[in-house]
C-alpha cells in the first residue's frame, strides 16, 4: 500500500468542506487528488480560499463516480441526501467513504426519515456504517466501509456524558444539556438566520421542540448507558464565528472520583499507530484535554478540542477535525559537539531550521562591558546636554503656557457666544416646526372631511337614482326590473362555512302603481365543474332556507340572503328571471368577474 493516500472532496466550497480542504492539504501522508463542486467548477483552490497558495493546487471538478472512484477514501461535505445517492458504488469499487452529513449517523432508517423527511435510498450501507466517534469505536471505525461523522452536538454532548454513563454513577433519566454554538455552524449558504444584524448582540434559542442532532445523542448515548437514556436537550444560537459549549447536568447516584473517570478519555482515541488509516500519531490526545475540577476550561482555542463535553473550536474537531485528527509534529534533534539543530515541522509549506552556535565565556564578557561603557557615556552626554539647556527650556515653557491661556480665554468667549446663537436658532426651528405640524393638522382635518362628504354624496346619488327610478322612470325603464343585484363573499365564522357568498337583490316597478305586482324571482347560475358545463339554482345552493323569492310590492322589493357552491365549481354568469301573472318575463345576465371586482371595489 502507498504511504500516501488519494482522496477525494465532494462539496469542498462550504465552511465544512474548506476546513476540511485545509487539515488534508496540509496532512502529510494524504494528497487531495479529487475536489468537486458545481458552482466553482473550473476554479482552482488556492484562487477561492488564498490560505491555501503554495499548499494546494487542485481545482475544482463536476461530481463523477468514476473519478472519485480512483480515489482510496472520499469525504463528503455535503447536504443530507446527497452522500446516499453515490456511497453505494463507491463502496462496491472499494472506496472508503466518510460522510461529514447525517447519511449514515443513524441506525434506524424509520428514525431518519422521520427527522429529515425522506426515505434513505441505502439502509443496507445504512446498517454496516459506523458511528464516527473514535472514542467509543476507534476499532469499528479501523475496518469500516462507510463512516458517518458525528455532528457537532453530538460530539460535545456524548463526550461529555460518557464516562459518567459508562461508570453508572448518574441516573440516565433527567440528563440536560445546554448547548451554545456559533453562527458558522448553520453553514455558508445565505440565510436571514444568519445576517449579520440578526445574530449580532443576541441569543437565541432554536429547535426546543425536537432538533435532527437528538436522535444521535440518544442513540449513543443509550449504548454507552446499556439502557434508553431521557434528555433534554436545547440548542443556541450566539454571536460568535466559530466554537460551542455544551453545559451538562446530570443527578449522580452515588459519589465516584469524576477526575478520575474523564482523564483517561483523550487516550481511547489514539493508538501509537494509525487510528483511522491516515497517520494520527501520539499527538491526537490534543483534541480532548479534560481540565481540573473546579476550574473553567480555556476560553479561546485556535486548534484542538476544549474541555471534554464543553468545549470545541467550530468546524474543528466538530466535523472535517473529527474525520481527520492532524497532530502537530514537531522534531526536534541535538548535536552534543559544539552546535545545535532544531528542525520544525509544523505543517507549512516549507520548514525553517534555525542553528546556533555556542560562544565562548571571553566574547560574551567582552559585549557585556562594551555595551555597558557605551550606556555610562550616553548617561553623561545626556546629563551635560540636559544641565545646559534647563533654564532657556524653562523660559520658553512659561512663555508658551501664557499664550495658550490666552488662546483659551478667547476660544471660551467664541464658543459661549456661538452656543447662544445655536439657542436662538433652535428656538426659531421649534416655532417652525410648529407651526409646520399645525398646518398638517388642520390640512389632513380638511382632507378627511372632504373624504366624508364625497362618500355621503355618492351614497345621495345613489339614493336618488333609486327613488328616480321609482318615481319617475325614463321610458327605457318603466315597467317590472332588477334595479340592483349584488354578491360578496361572507366571512367565515362560527355558522358560516368558509367559501360562502351573501347576495342582495332589489327589484322595481313603475307602471301598475295601483295594485301590487305578484309573481317569483328565480337565480340561476351557469359555470364548470370537473371540465363540463353545469347550471345551478339558488334553490341547490341557498345556505339560510330563502329557496323561493316570491314578491309582492308596489314600489320596491329587496331580497338578501347566502348560498355556496359545491367543491370543484367554478362560476361564470349569473341570470336573474322575474315572472309573474300579466308582467313581462325579465332576464338579466351578470357577468361573475365583474360581480366580483364590484364586490371587491
Amino acid at each position: 500500500m502507498s504511504s500516501v493516500i488519494e482522496v477525494g472532496i465532494v462539496g469542498g466550497t462550504g465552511y465544512t468542506g474548506a476546513e476540511l480542504l485545509r487539515l488534508l492539504a496540509r496532512h502529510p501522508r494524504a494528497r487531495v487528488k479529487v475536489l468537486t463542486s458545481r458552482q466553482e467548477a473550473g476554479k482552482r483552490a488556492d484562487a477561492l480560499f488564498p490560505q491555501l497558495r503554495g499548499i494546494c493546487d487542485v481545482s475544482y471538478t463536476t461530481p463523477d463516480v468514476a473519478a472519485l472512484a480512483g480515489c482510496n477514501a472520499v469525504f463528503f461535505a455535503t447536504p443530507h441526501g446527497t452522500a446516499m445517492g453515490m456511497a453505494p458504488e463507491l463502496v462496491a469499487k472499494g472506496v472508503k467513504v466518510i460522510d461529514l452529513s447525517a447519511d449514515f449517523r443513524l441506525k434506524d432508517p424509520a428514525v431518519y426519515q422521520r427527522w429529515y423527511k425522506h426515505e434513505h435510498s441505502c439502509p443496507e450501507l445504512l446498517q454496516e456504517a459506523v458511528f464516527g466517534l473514535p472514542e467509543v469505536h476507534r476499532a469499528e471505525i479501523a475496518k469500516a466501509r462507510v463512516i458517518g461523522n458525528p455532528g457537532c452536538y453530538p460530539t460535545a454532548v456524548t463526550l461529555g456524558l460518557l464516562p459518567l454513563l459508562e461508570a453508572g454513577v448518574v441516573e440516565t433519566s433527567g440528563l440536560i444539556a445546554d448547548c451554545k454554538s456559533g453562527v458558522s455552524g448553520a453553514g455558508r449558504e445565505l440565510r436571514l438566520s444568519s445576517m449579520f444584524v440578526e445574530a449580532s448582540d443576541t441569543l437565541k434559542s432554536y429547535g426546543v421542540a425536537g432538533h435532527r442532532h437528538q436522535p444521535e445523542i440518544a442513540q449513543e448515548l443509550s449504548l454507552a448507558a446499556g439502557e434508553p437514556v431521557g434528555i433534554t436537550f436545547i440548542p443556541h444560537l450566539i454571536p460568535m464565528n466559530r466554537g460551542m459549549q455544551a453545559t451538562i447536568y446530570a443527578r449522580l447516584k452515588r459519589d465516584a472520583d469524576l477526575q478520575a473517570l474523564y482523564e483517561p478519555l483523550p487516550r481511547r482515541a489514539v493508538r501509537r499507530r494509525d487510528a483511522a488509516g491516515l497517520g494520527a500519531g501520539d499527538a491526537l490526545g490534543a483534541w480532548l484535554q479534560p481540565v481540573p475540577c473546579g476550574r473553567a476550561p480555556p476560553g479561546r482555542r485556535r486548534h484542538g478540542g476544549g474541555a471534554v463535553g464543553d468545549r470545541q473550536p467550530g468546524q474543528g474537531r466538530r466535523r472535517p477535525g473529527g474525520a481527520v485528527l492532524q497532530p502537530d509534529v514537531r522534531l526536534r534533534r541535538a548535536d552534543r559537539a559544539r552546535h545545535a539543530a532544531a528542525v520544525a515541522v509544523n505543517g507549512k509549506h516549507s520548514p525553517r531550521i534555525v542553528i546556533e552556535r555556542e560562544r565562548s565565556p571571553w566574547r560574551r564578557w567582552a559585549i557585556v562591558g562594551g555595551g555597558t561603557a557605551a550606556l555610562l557615556l550616553a548617561g553623561v552626554g545626556l546629563y551635560s546636554y540636559t544641565r545646559a539647556h534647563t533654564v532657556s527650556d524653562f523660559e520658553r515653557a512659561t512663555l508658551e503656557r501664557d499664550r495658550l491661556r490666552e488662546d483659551n480665554r478667547e476660544m471660551s468667549q467664541k464658543l459661549r457666544a456661538a452656543l447662544s446663537e445655536n439657542q436662538g436658532l433652535k428656538d426659531q426651528l421649534a416655532y417652525v416646526n410648529r407651526s409646520a405640524q399645525i398646518d398638517d393638522s388642520a390640512c389632513a382635518a380638511v382632507k378627511q372631511s372632504l373624504a366624508s362628504l364625497q362618500a355621503e354624496s355618492a351614497d345621495l346619488r345613489e339614493q336618488l337614482g333609486f327613488y328616480r327610478g321609482i318615481v319617475s322612470p325614463a321610458e327605457t325603464q318603466a315597467g317590472m326590473r332588477v334595479f340592483e343585484f349584488k354578491v360578496s363573499g361572507a366571512q367565515a365564522g362560527k355558522d358560516v362555512a368558509p367559501g360562502t357568498y351573501k347576495y342582495d337583490l332589489v327589484l322595481i316597478q313603475s307602471v301598475r302603481r295601483d295594485k301590487h305586482a305578484d309573481g317569483e324571482a328565480s337565480i340561476t347560475f351557469e359555470g364548470l365543474r370537473g371540465g363540463a358545463k353545469q347550471s345551478l339554482k339558488l334553490a341547490d345552493v341557498a345556505t339560510d332556507g330563502n329557496k323561493n323569492l316570491v314578491f309582492s310590492f308596489k314600489y320596491f322589493q329587496e331580497f338578501t340572503g347566502s348560498f355556496r357552491f359545491p367543491d370543484g365549481f367554478r362560476p361564470l354568469r349569473a341570470t336573474v328571471t322575474l315572472q309573474g301573472e300579466g308582467i313581462p318575463r325579465v332576464d338579466d345576465d351578470y357577468d361573475w368577474n365583474k360581480i366580483m371586482q364590484e364586490a371587491r371595489s
